[in-house]
């Protein structure tokens, strides 16, 4: 198995997936996109710019809720 650097951001993210009590299921579902893809950008093993601001716009939104 190929270990990849995970992303600065993509770290902070987790970070408040944790806060939220967020699995990456219910991340994607929320974006409606694959959990597949949503992990592998998260783990840093796709680099997918479009999907990585959807993440970004989401969690941000969700912290938002929450506050």
């Amino acid at each position: 198995m190929t270990k990849y650097e995970v992303p600065a951001w993509a770290k902070e993210v987790r970070k408040t997936m944790i806060d939220l009590d967020m699995s990456v299921k219910e991340l994607a579902e929320g974006l409606g996109r694959d959990r597949s893809n949503v992990s592998r950008v998260l783990n840093g093993g796709l680099m997918n710019d479009t999907l990585k601001g959807d993440i970004i716009s989401f969690i941000e939104c969700q912290k938002r809720k929450v506050s």
